[in-house]
């Protein structure tokens, strides 16, 4: 759809400042725009859904994902990271979790998030932390936060409203 067609465009500022990118609400931006993947999830979403105060993210990008990590404003918590994987599909997301079992923390099933979701907790002594990873269609995104499983399901479901 185009601006003709009623929908909205969304200008996303690739890595090469020289090429301007332009996609539709309902597309993620593209893999070069590493920053614009980082700017669907600012510091102040994360502190509305798991009151956690953050400092702008740090974008960096493989082939195969966009990472988007967050430093917390007070010295002590935890770093918060977010991953966008595109050009999923079912087939992948299935291997992909296969890849992340660990026979002591398997991934589980989370149901009510996106096309299909997994989680996993983490404690290493008094630090509890999620593993929360959902697909949306060809999107996957993962966040590792400390905070409560709900909290972190919020936020996923946040980000993945974006996409849609």
């Amino acid at each position: 759809m185009s601006e003709a067609d009623g929908a909205p465009q969304t200008t996303v500022a690739p890595l090469d400042e020289d090429a301007p990118s332009t996609v539709e609400p309902t597309r993620p931006p593209s893999t070069t725009g590493a920053g614009a993947w980082c700017a669907l999830v600012p510091p102040s979403l994360v502190a509305s859904t798991l009151g956690i105060q953050l400092r702008e993210p740090t974008a960096s990008f493989t082939p195969d994902e966009i990472r988007c990590t967050y430093v917390p404003v007070t010295e002590g918590e935890l770093t918060i990271g977010v991953r966008f994987r595109v050009h999923q599909d079912q087939t992948t997301f299935a291997a992909y979790r296969a890849s992340l079992d660990r026979p002591t923390e398997p991934m589980l099933d989370l149901a009510g998030v996106g096309d299909e979701a997994i989680y996993r907790t983490n404690e290493f002594d008094i630090q509890i932390t999620h593993v929360v990873i959902a697909r949306a269609g060809s999107v996957v995104v993962e966040l590792e936060a400390p905070g409560t499983l709900e909290g972190c399901t919020a936020l996923v479901k946040a980000i993945l409203a974006q996409l849609a």
